[in-house]
């Protein structure tokens, strides 16, 4: 069972005012562990600001889900997973690891 935060916290960018993950998972001692980014598409602005986010925040960890990841976890319909912008969001995952 994971505890979690709808939009527990927000931050500072420069190319936009700010950014809010949409969850944050806590760990056990109620500590934030993680923050989960939910993406059914992928504008160029949201990239941009994803990007700019790993940049200035490289301590900080975000979880991207597409279609892919919400299918795995019967969240939506498998055949979302091959709408043409899940290649986009499993794009955006890689840009954010390497970043």
């Amino acid at each position: 069972k994971l505890n979690w935060q709808y939009e527990p916290a927000s931050y500072a960018l420069k190319i936009c005012r700010r950014y809010t993950p949409d969850f944050g998972v806590l760990d056990e001692t109620g500590a934030m562990a993680y923050y989960v980014e939910v993406k059914g598409w992928v504008t160029d602005a949201v990239e941009r600001r994803m990007i700019e986010f790993r940049k200035t925040y490289p301590q900080v960890r975000v979880v991207l889900m597409g279609a892919a990841e919400l299918a795995k976890l019967g969240l939506v319909e498998f055949k979302y997973t091959n709408h043409k912008q899940a290649d986009r969001v499993a794009r955006l995952r890689q840009a954010l690891a390497d970043a």
